[in-house]
């Protein structure tokens, strides 16, 4: 695996696809079906590819988007599975009507996962959508399919990890030389975990999380 580049043209190409083409045709189908503010959410751009760490191997590369839910319709707040299928079925009409090379939403365990394939087959790049909402103390959680084969009872939401206590330790990265070893570290662990299924590999930001933790132990040693 190797590190793209800050401005590499592929990876812009692919955030200005989802980030001002999809998103707007979902939210168009979100309002065409619903009306006005029934569905509200922001969309935040998480992990790697935020922190120019971004790796590319034989899969290409990903693109983890964070769809936040500060408002949904209250017979979908009790209804995790119906909230994922919906969306789901959002973004594939949109890879359709838009004439886009991407494939159907695979229901991963955390996320929606589509791919863009070149001519051969071979992966050029994902995005991962993951679903966010509230829950009542405020906190965000994360729709999470147990992949148990119970239907409905294997979707939940769980509490999300803590990315304010990451980003505070993530700002002691502060020199250069806490960076490379950032990126060698990060790079290592990424490549362990590739012969997995996509299903059983730990995401990329537990990987970058146990990265930052090594890298500053390393440095109080």
């Amino acid at each position: 695996m190797k590190y793209i580049a800050k401005k590499d043209p592929t990876k812009r190409e692919a955030r200005d696809i989802f980030e001002n083409k999809i998103l707007k045709k979902v939210r168009e189908y979100i309002r065409r079906d619903f009306g006005k503010n029934q569905w509200i959410f922001d969309v935040f751009l998480v992990g790697s590819a935020k922190r120019n760490l971004i790796l590319v191997g034989n899969e290409g590369f990903d693109l983890d988007y964070q769809l936040r839910f500060n408002k949904m319709p209250s017979e979908y707040r009790k209804k995790a599975q119906e909230t994922k299928l919906k969306f789901k079925e959002y973004f594939d009409k949109a890879f359709e009507e838009l004439g886009l090379d991407l494939s159907n939403c695979e229901d991963s365990t955390h996320v929606l996962t589509t791919k863009k394939l070149d001519f051969n087959g071979q992966i050029i790049y994902s995005y991962d959508i993951a679903i966010l909402r509230y829950n009542s103390n405020n906190e965000y959680t994360i729709l999470k399919n147990e992949k148990k084969g119970k239907g409905e009872e294997d979707y939940h939401y769980i509490p999300l990890s803590n990315s304010k206590n990451f980003n505070n330790k993530y700002k002691k990265i502060n020199s250069s030389k806490k960076w490379n070893l950032l990126r060698k570290i990060y790079k290592s662990k990424k490549e362990a975990v590739q012969s997995l299924r996509k299903d059983d590999r730990p995401h990329s930001f537990s990987l970058l999380v146990e990265a930052v933790n090594e890298v500053l132990q390393k440095k109080s040693n």
